[in-house]
């Protein structure tokens, strides 16, 4: 579960910097949104990308990317 993954990674010693959905609002629909250009591209990573960073929206993503560092 999406919730489980900033606990157990900070029980390892490290500092979380970025939790993302990746692949969310996209999943299904690759092919549509490889064929898009310029403003209409841009858009969609903008749009893509916000809805990535909402914690709520998580579990919809195929992916949960977790950037962390470990402290010196």
């Amino acid at each position: 579960h999406p919730d489980e993954i900033t606990p157990l990674m900070e029980r390892c010693g490290l500092r979380t910097l970025l939790k993302v959905g990746v692949e969310g609002v996209v999943s299904g629909v690759e092919e549509a949104v490889n064929e898009l250009h310029g403003e209409a591209w841009q858009a969609w990573v903008e749009l893509n990308y916000r809805f990535g960073q909402e914690p709520s929206l998580y579990g919809a993503s195929e992916h949960l990317l977790y950037v962390g560092e470990k402290p010196v």
